[in-house]
């Protein structure tokens, strides 16, 4: 290969490297507008826009939402894995169960013969939020992203702090363990 042929290959190299960087940058910085009222192309329910206020003038309804990227791929995405779970006053049922670091997971969760709704967190995943089921039996879905590896999380009771069960997530703690 001659030296103007090395030089425009480099150049071009660069500059897809520079490209893919640019529209990475702005995937991240878009926000998508998530709204089951207004027609959208092929029916995603999405509009993506690049300021916060542009996308903010368009919210008529309470059930529509302004999201970043990962936040999109949280309430839109296929999750890798779903779990039923069933609340009683004996606990969870299963008792355990598991998932894979970097996986968007979605519990169902349904409670049975509850006297009251029931608020649930993950203990070492509070950034997920809260699942509030209610007493009523009516299933309700959760996902969080399995960030953050460990051999259990307990599923905690908001109200008295107990445990009722526990979740296993596998995978590498750090970037060196993943090179493993």
């Amino acid at each position: 290969m001659m030296h103007s042929e090395k030089m425009t290959l480099s150049f071009l190299m660069k500059s897809i490297l520079r490209i893919t960087k640019m529209s990475l940058f702005t995937v991240r910085k878009q926000l998508s507008f998530l709204t089951d009222h207004i027609p959208t192309v092929m029916g995603a329910r999405v509009i993506c826009f690049g300021e916060a206020a542009t996308a903010g003038s368009y919210r008529e309804h309470d059930d529509e939402k302004l999201v970043d990227w990962m936040s999109y791929r949280l309430d839109r995405s296929v999750p890798d894995r779903q779990h039923h779970i069933l609340i009683d006053s004996e606990g969870m049922h299963p008792e355990s169960f598991d998932a894979d670091k970097g996986e968007l997971v979605e519990l169902i969760v349904e409670g049975k013969a509850l006297k009251d709704a029931r608020t649930l967190s993950i203990k070492g995943y509070e950034d997920a939020g809260q699942i509030t089921i209610p007493a009523s039996g009516e299933q309700v879905s959760f996902r969080f992203w399995a960030s953050r590896p460990g051999a259990g999380f307990p599923v905690v009771d908001m109200l008295n702090g107990n445990s009722l069960g526990m979740i296993k997530v596998s995978g590498a703690h750090t970037s060196d363990e993943e090179a493993l």
